[in-house]
This record gives structure tokens, sequence and C-alpha cells, in this order.
């Protein structure tokens, strides 16, 4: 397995990627290659795949973003709300970390969340200064009693199906 990046250190993390740098990877070996680079959505899965050939797609600050990338499900606030509850939850129990260190980790998060309409991107900033970490969590609290409302992005293929998906 060859894993290729589409961006150079120089290119950081901008957003344009040119993913002929995996399509010319793939025309070159013969073992399976996985591209990374540029995939913030579900379909970007497919996509990537068909125009370069690659066999496996890794993805990075999309999975931060959305963590329903994979399965192309749209959650609700409420959904998502309870999810990073649930990820806070584990890394008191089985990581033992502090307040502090749990408020740290759900902002790294935040920079990049968009799954469930959590917040609006003006209301972003607001919810990366919260310096209190029972504050924070009392929000999530309160938006994950929302009802939740899961559907798949793609009216015609149940979510199911698109995970298992190639």
């Amino acid at each position: 397995l060859l894993t290729v990046h589409c961006r150079t250190r120089a290119e950081a993390y901008q957003d344009e990627v040119d993913w002929t740098r995996i399509a010319r990877a793939v025309a070159a070996v013969s073992i399976p290659v996985c591209g990374n680079g540029g995939v913030t959505t579900h379909a970007d899965l497919r996509r990537m795949r068909d125009e370069t050939g690659c066999a496996f797609v890794m993805v990075g600050r999309g999975a931060l973003a959305d963590p329903w990338i994979f399965s192309g499900t749209r959650v609700s606030r409420g959904e998502a709300a309870r999810f990073l509850l649930d990820y806070a939850d584990a890394m008191r129990a089985r990581a033992r970390f502090p307040a502090g260190g749990i408020l740290a980790r759900l902002k790294q998060l935040f920079r990049y969340w968009n799954a469930g309409s959590l917040f609006a991107e003006h209301e972003r900033r607001d919810w990366l200064r919260q310096g209190d970490t029972a504050g924070l969590l009392a929000r999530l609290e309160r938006y994950a009693r929302e009802e939740p409302c899961a559907a798949p992005l793609d009216p015609h293929q149940p979510a199911a199906s698109a995970a298992n998906s190639p």
C-alpha cells in the first residue's frame, strides 16, 4: 500500500489540492494506492476514487468536521451534540483527562466541526472562546436533548448502503 498526500509541505493545508498527483502514482505502481487530501464530503470519497483510480481514501480534517462523512448520514444538532458529549465522557472515563484537557480537545474539533449544524459559522468563535468546561458541556447537553432526525445525504441511497459502497 502506498499513501499519497496531495499537498506538499509548502502547500500545507490550503483548500485546493492536486489529485493528479494521486493518479500519477496509481499509474506508476502495481500496488494499491491510498489517496489523501481535499476530502470534505461523502461525495468526495467516491469522486477521488473515480478521478484518480486509487483503491482507498484517507480522510483527515473532513472526518474531524463530520464524523459521519463515511456513511453519508446527515445528523441533527442533537445527535452531533450527543456524539461530542459521549466523546467527553470517554476521555474522562478511559483516558482520565482532566476537565481542561477535555475542553481543549473539544475546541480542537470545533475548529473544523460542521456536523449537525451545531453552530453557525459566525458562532464558531464564541464556542472556541468558551473557557469553562462545565459550561460548554451544559450547552452541548441542551442541544443533545433535541429530537434526532438522521437522514442519508442521498435520499435515494440508505446510509447503510452508502457505508458499504466501494
